[in-house]
C-alpha cells in the first residue's frame, strides 16, 4: 500500500514539502474492493475504497510542521497491518524580500537595477534564488535567477520602480523588494528679457537671463532664429551688446538652459521691435475729377514692421499757388474727403508721415485736374448716300477741348427701318474713339438698307459727359440697289367717279414702291422725296404730296425738273405711273384738265412727249443714260404709244388704243381695284420678276379675267379677250428693269380645284373649292372670285368691269376650302384663286373652269385629229412650236373651247380656254432638253361635255444645234408686215396656191399645213390688205422635215401716208417687235 502525496509544492515530487493545509490528496495501491483507513498516529484522517487496485483519499491538517501518515485495509472484515509511514512537512512562511538597488537619478533611459537574496543560509524559509521581477505597473512578473535588470527599450522621462520577489523551497514567494530611479530628460526652466522695452532703433541690446533654479543650470546658449545657436557658455545673468539681425521688424532672441546631467531645455524667448527706417507713405488722387461734393484722397502711411506712424500731414495747393496748405491726418479717415467745395482748376498734393522714433518720409507731388464743365462735340460730315460699294465710309467730327481734356468721342446711331442689329427705334452706341488715335474720324459700315441718323457724345477725362443733342447731326442713306424714282398720279373726273377705286390701286402701287426701296428704306414716309404722289381726290392717302400749283403744272415740273435732279444725284430709272380715266390720246387729271400724249396746237404744254423730251435733253447733257418707264392705267391708253415710242422709253398701257380697261377684284373692305392690270403688274414686279416678265404675267392674267367666250374681237386680235395690255420697248431694256431678285419662296398656289369630280349636275347648286399653298404661315387671306356664265359687263364712264362673286376660303387640315351654293345657271364658271401674303403681295392668280350641265341631253363636241407637230418633230426651247388640230364641231351648236396638255414623266403643262384650233407653245419655263413630250387636245363645250382628240402625238426638244430653227416639219408660216414701218398688218388676207389649208391667219401671222405629197410642188403666196398694194411671191419650195418661214412686206397705196411714215422713220424706226400685243 505504498503512500504518496499528490499536492507536493516543493522543489521535487519526492521531498514531501507542501504549503497546503487542507484537502491534501494521498494516493496508494490496495486489494480490489477493500476499504482503506488513513491515520496520523492513532487519529483517523480519512477512508476510501480501492478501485482498480488504487485509492485516492483527501486529508486535512490544522498546523504547520511534519505530519506522518499510515494506512490499513480491511479485508473480509479483517484489518491488515499498518503500512509504512508517509511523513509530510507543511511550510506556509514567506521568505524575506530581496534587497534591490540602483542609481537615484539619471538621464540614461536604460538604467541598471541590482538585487540580492535576504536568506541566511540556515533557515528552511530562506529563498532558493528563484526571483520574479516587475517594472512599474506591469501585470507581468518575469522569473529569473539573475540579480541584475536592464530594460530592453528606452524608458520615458519620470520615475521608474523595479519590484523583485524570491521563492523558498516550499514554493512560498516573498514580498517584493523595490527600487525607484528618476530618469530626467528635461532641461531647466527659465526666461529671457530684452532691454526691458518693446521697440528699439539700435541693433545692439542687453539680455537678462533668469532660470527658475539657478543651482540646476550649468550652461546656456543663445540664438536669433531658434536654429543657429551660439557656443555653450557658462551661465551668466546679463549679456550686454547682443546683436540683432539687420532688417527692421519684430525680433526674437532664444535662450536654452543646460542642467548638470547635460539636458537642454526648450527655447525660452523674448521679442523686441527693431525700427531704423522712416514710415512708408503713399497717396493717390484721381488724375481728373468732377465730383462737386469734394475730392477724395486715397493715402496710406505704414511703418511696416516699425514702431508705427505717429502722425501724417496732407499738403495741397491750387493752380500753382505759393505755399502749401496743411491738413493733419493723425485721426483722418482713408480715403480722406476734402469737404470744401473746390473750384475748377489744377490741384497739387503731397503727404508727409512721422513714426514714433521721429523718422519722417514724404511722397512726391500729385496733380489732379478738377473739372465740372461738360465738353461739346458734333459730326461735321457724313455722306448723304452710300451703296454696296461705299457702304463703309468715314464720318468726320469735331470737339472743343476743355480743362481736363477729351477722354472719348462716342458715335450713336439710329436706323429706319429697324433690323437685326438696330432692333429698336432708338439710338445705340456703335463706336468709341480716343481722339488722339482717331484723327477726328469714325469708320462706319451700314448693315441693311435704310436711313442712318448719327450724332456724337463727348466725354472728358474728369467724367463729364455731353448730353445727347435734341436732333441728329448728320444722316446717311444706304441702299444696295436704287430701283428708281416714281411719279404716281391719280386722275379724276369732275364727278369723282371711280376715285375710291383708283385710290385703292394707287395706294397699293405706292406700298409696293415703298417696300421695294424706292423711299430708300425710310418706311412709309418718303423722307427723301423719291416718289411724287399726286392725288386730286378727297380721300387722303398715306404718302401723297401737296399741290404747289395746278395739277398739270406740278406734274410737268415733277417730270422736267424734280426727276432730273433726282436722276442726276443717283442715276436710276424713272417710273411715271398714271391711273385713272382716259380717252384716245388723253388722260384726265382733274377739274376738266387732261394730259395729252403730244402737245396740242392750242396748248403746247399739254404734251407728255414734250415733257419727256425736255427731261431727256437735260439727262443727255449730263451724260445720264437711264430708262424712263411710262405706265398708263386707263381706258384707250394704248393710243399713247405711237406718240411716245422712242429709244430709252418703255411704254406700258393697260389696254390697246380702242379698248376700255378692267377694274379688278373686290377686297375685304368692299372696294373694287380700280386698275386690275396695273395692280397685277406691280405685284409681279414686287415679287422680283423683271419688267418684261411682269408684263407678260400681268397681261396674261388680264386676258384670263377679261375672256368672254361670246365675244369676238375685231382686227387685229380676233380673239375673245376684251382687254389687251401693250408693251413698247424700242431699246429692248424691259428684261433688265427689276425691283429686286425673285424670291423663290414667295407665296404661291401648289394645287387647287373642285373637290367633287366632273361637271356639276343640272339639279345641284353646290360645290366645294379647295386650294393648297406652299407656306400657310405667310398667308394673310385666301379667296376666290367666281364669274358666272353669260355675265354681262358693266360700264362706268368708259371703264368696264365684270361682276364676280367673292368667296373667302378658310384653312382646314392644311388646305383652304370654301363651299359655294351659287352654281345655279348652266354653263361655264370661271373661278379665280387669290392669296395675299402678310406683306400685301398677291400671289399669281390661278384660274379654273367649272362646268354645270344643262337640262336635257347635251352631246359632246365632234371628233377631231391632231395635225402638228407630227410624231418625232424636233424643235428648240427658244423657237417653240405651233400646235395645230382640226376644228371640233359641236352637234348642239354650243361654243367649243380647247384644252392643250403637254407632259412627260417629269413635267405637266395645261393651257385652257383656247378659242381657235391652233396655239403657239412658248417654252420659256419648265421645258427641259433633250426630252420627249407627249401632247393632246380636248374639246369642251359650254356645259363641260368633252371630246379628246383621236390620237396623242409627241415631239422632241433638242438645243444641241442639230435641229433646224423651225416651228415643225412641213409647215409654211410667216408674217405680213408694212414695208416701211415693219409693223405687222393684222387685217391682211393670205392665199396659197396650189391650195393649202390655212389653219390660222391672225394678227398678221399666217400658218398653213403642207402634207407629205403636197410638199413636192411649187407654191405661190398672195397677200393683200386694205390700204396696201397686194403682193404675190411665186415658185416657193418647202423643204421636207424642215418647212418654210416666209415673211411678206406690203407697200401702202396712200403716198402721203407713206411719205409721213418714211419721214417718221428717219427719226424713229419702229418695229412691231417693240410693241408686244399679248393675245394668245
Amino acid at each position: 500500500m505504498g503512500l504518496a502525496i499528490e499536492d507536493d509544492t516543493g522543489q521535487s515530487s519526492e521531498d514531501h514539502l507542501t504549503k497546503q493545509f487542507n484537502n491534501l490528496t494521498i494516493n496508494g495501491s490496495g486489494i480490489e474492493g477493500t476499504e482503506i483507513h488513513l491515520y496520523e498516529k492513532n487519529s483517523l484522517l480519512g477512508s476510501g475504497a480501492v478501485h482498480n487496485n488504487t485509492f485516492s483519499i483527501d486529508v486535512s491538517f490544522s498546523s504547520e510542521g511534519e505530519h506522518c501518515i499510515t494506512a490499513t485495509q480491511i479485508i473480509s472484515s479483517e484489518i491488515s497491518d499498518a503500512s509504512n509511514e508517509l511523513c509530510i512537512h507543511i511550510d506556509t512562511t514567506k521568505p524575506l524580500p530581496p534587497v534591490v538597488s540602483g542609481v537615484g537619478i539619471t538621464n540614461n533611459q536604460r538604467p541598471v537595477w541590482e538585487w540580492s537574496s535576504s536568506n541566511t543560509g540556515d533557515n528552511q524559509n530562506d529563498g532558493n534564488g528563484n526571483f520574479c521581477i516587475t517594472l512599474d505597473d506591469s501585470d507581468t512578473c518575469y522569473q529569473t535567477q539573475t540579480t541584475t535588470f536592464i530594460p530592453d527599450t528606452a524608458l520615458a522621462h519620470g520615475y521608474h520602480t523595479l519590484y523583485v520577489k524570491e521563492q523558498d523551497a516550499s514554493g512560498n514567494w516573498s514580498d517584493a523588494g523595490s527600487y525607484t530611479i528618476l530618469i530626467d530628460l528635461i532641461g531647466p526652466k527659465g526666461n529671457i528679457t530684452i532691454s526691458n522695452s518693446e521697440w528699439t532703433d539700435t541693433r545692439f541690446v542687453t539680455l537678462s537671463i533668469a532660470p527658475q533654479d539657478m543651482s540646476n543650470v550649468s550652461k546656456i546658449r543663445l540664438s536669433n532664429d531658434g536654429i543657429h545657436y551660439s557656443e555653450d557658455i557658462d551661465f551668466i545673468e546679463t549679456i550686454n551688446q547682443w546683436e540683432l539681425t539687420d532688417e527692421d521688424g519684430l525680433k526674437t532672441v532664444y535662450v536654452q538652459f543646460q542642467d548638470h546631467l547635460g539636458n537642454w531645455s526648450e527655447p525660452y524667448t523674448d521679442t523686441i521691435g527693431l525700427d531704423t527706417t522712416p514710415p512708408q507713405v503713399t497717396m493717390g488722387c484721381p488724375q481728373y475729377s468732377n465730383s462737386t461734393e469734394g475730392i477724395f484722397i486715397k493715402w496710406s502711411a505704414d511703418d511696416l514692421s516699425g514702431c508705427g506712424v505717429k502722425s501724417s500731414t496732407l499738403f495741397y495747393k491750387i493752380d500753382d499757388g505759393g505755399g502749401y496748405d496743411q491738413l493733419s491726418f493723425t485721426n483722418g479717415s482713408n480715403p480722406y474727403k476734402l469737404t470744401f467745395m473746390p473750384k475748377n482748376g489744377k490741384y497739387t498734393f503731397k503727404l508727409s508721415s512721422e513714426d514714433c522714433f521721429g523718422h519722417v518720409s514724404e511722397t512726391k507731388e500729385y496733380v489732379m485736374i478738377f473739372d465740372t464743365e461738360a465738353p461739346h462735340s458734333m459730326i461735321e460730315s457724313a455722306p448723304a448716300f452710300v451703296n454696296d460699294l461705299t457702304k463703309t465710309f468715314t464720318i468726320t467730327y469735331s470737339y472743343e477741348n476743355d480743362l481736363s481734356g477729351i477722354e472719348s468721342i462716342e458715335l450713336w446711331v439710329k436706323k429706319e427701318p429697324v433690323d437685326t442689329v438696330f432692333t429698336q427705334k432708338e439710338y445705340v452706341l456703335i463706336a468709341q474713339n480716343e481722339p488722339a488715335d482717331s484723327n477726328g474720324t469714325f469708320q462706319f459700315t451700314t448693315t441693311t438698307e435704310g436711313k442712318y441718323y448719327f450724332y456724337t457724345i463727348a466725354a472728358d477725362k474728369a467724367g463729364n459727359r455731353e448730353e445727347p443733342p435734341e436732333t441728329f447731326d448728320q444722316t446717311t442713306l444706304y441702299t444696295s440697289n436704287v430701283p428708281g424714282y416714281a411719279i404716281l398720279a391719280i386722275g379724276a373726273t369732275n364727278d369723282q367717279e371711280g376715285q375710291q377705286e383708283y385710290a385703292k390701286t394707287a395706294e397699293q402701287v405706292y406700298g409696293y414702291l415703298v417696300n421695294n426701296n424706292f423711299t430708300l428704306g425710310s418706311g412709309t414716309n418718303d423722307y427723301h422725296d423719291n416718289v411724287k404722289f399726286f392725288n386730286p381726290g378727297e380721300q387722303v392717302i398715306n404718302g401723297q404730296d401737296s399741290f404747289e400749283d395746278t395739277y398739270k403744272n406740278d406734274l410737268q415740273k415733277s417730270i422736267e425738273t424734280w426727276a432730273f435732279e433726282k436722276m442726276k444725284y443717283i442715276n436710276a430709272p424713272l417710273y411715271i405711273i398714271l391711273i385713272g380715266h382716259g380717252d384716245t390720246d388723253q388722260f384726265y387729271l382733274s377739274e376738266g384738265n387732261y394730259l395729252t400724249s403730244k402737245n396740242a396746237i392750242s396748248d403746247s404744254s399739254d404734251g407728255l412727249h414734250d415733257w419727256l423730251e425736255n427731261l431727256e435733253n437735260k439727262l443727255a447733257e449730263n451724260h445720264i443714260d437711264q430708262d424712263i418707264i411710262i405706265i398708263l392705267g386707263s381706258c384707250y391708253s394704248g393710243s399713247f404709244i405711237d406718240d411716245l415710242s422712242k429709244a430709252g422709253r418703255i411704254i406700258i398701257t393697260s389696254t390697246s388704243e380702242n379698248e376700255q380697261s378692267y377694274r379688278g377684284h373686290i377686297d375685304s373692305t368692299g372696294v373694287r381695284n380700280g386698275e386690275f392690270f396695273v395692280s397685277a403688274l406691280f405685284t409681279e414686279l414686287a415679287r422680283g420678276y423683271n419688267l418684261n416678265k411682269s408684263f407678260s404675267i400681268a397681261a396674261q392674267m388680264t386676258h384670263n379675267h377679261t375672256y368672254d367666250s361670246y365675244w369676238i374681237n375685231q382686227p387685229p386680235y380676233y380673239d375673245s379677250v376684251r382687254q389687251h395690255p401693250l408693251l413698247d420697248d424700242v431699246s429692248q431694256h424691259a428684261d433688265k428693269i427689276q425691283f429686286k431678285t425673285i424670291d423663290p419662296n414667295g407665296l404661291k398656289f401648289t394645287d387647287f380645284g373642285k373637290i367633287e369630280s366632273g361637271s356639276i349636275a343640272d339639279n345641284v347648286n353646290q360645290a366645294t373649292l379647295w386650294a393648297q399653298l406652299n407656306d400657310n404661315s405667310k398667308v394673310d387671306e385666301v379667296w376666290v372670285e367666281i364669274l358666272a356664265p353669260d355675265t354681262e359687263t358693266a360700264e362706268v364712264d368708259k371703264q368696264w368691269f365684270i361682276e364676280t362673286t367673292r368667296i373667302p376660303m378658310i384653312l382646314q387640315s392644311g388646305q383652304y376650302v370654301s363651299s359655294y351654293t351659287g352654281f345655279t345657271a348652266s354653263g361655264k364658271y370661271t373661278v379665280f384663286f387669290y392669296a395675299r401674303d402678310k406683306q400685301g403681295l398677291i400671289s399669281t392668280v390661278e384660274k379654273q373652269y367649272i362646268y354645270k350641265d344643262k337640262s336635257g341631253e347635251n352631246v359632246a363636241p365632234g371628233s377631231f385629229r391632231l395635225r402638228y407637230p407630227n410624231d418625232g418633230t424636233q424643235t428648240t426651247t427658244k423657237r417653240g412650236l405651233i400646235a395645230l388640230w382640226e376644228e371640233s364641231i359641236d352637234p348642239d351648236g354650243d361654243l367649243v373651247t380647247y384644252t392643250l396638255e403637254i407632259w412627260n414623266n417629269d413635267f405637266y403643262d395645261k393651257r385652257e380656254g383656247i378659242t381657235t384650233n391652233s396655239y403657239k407653245i412658248n417654252m420659256t419655263e419648265g421645258f427641259d432638253e433633250p426630252y420627249t413630250y407627249t401632247w393632246q387636245v380636248t374639246a369642251i363645250d359650254a356645259y363641260g361635255a368633252k371630246t379628246i382628240c383621236q390620237k396623242q402625238r409627241w415631239f422632241v426638244i433638242d438645243n444641241t444645234g442639230g435641229v433646224a430653227d423651225a416651228f415643225n416639219d412641213q409647215l409654211l408660216t410667216g408674217e405680213v408686215r408694212d414695208a416701211i414701218t415693219k409693223k405687222m398688218i393684222s387685217s391682211a388676207n393670205v392665199e396659197i396656191n396650189p391650195a393649202l389649208q390655212l389653219f390660222s391667219i391672225k394678227n398678221g401671222v399666217y400658218l398653213a399645213d403642207c402634207s407629205l405629197d403636197d410638199c413636192n410642188e411649187k407654191f405661190s403666196i398672195h397677200a393683200d390688205a386694205d390700204g396696201y398694194h397686194s403682193k404675190t411671191i411665186s415658185n416657193i419650195s418647202i423643204e421636207k422635215k424642215v418647212g418654210l418661214i416666209k415673211d411678206i412686206y406690203l407697200v401702202r397705196t396712200d403716198l402721203l401716208a407713206q411719205l409721213i411714215h418714211v419721214l417718221n422713220g428717219l427719226t424713229l424706226m419702229q418695229s412691231s417687235e417693240n410693241c408686244k400685243r399679248c393675245s394668245h
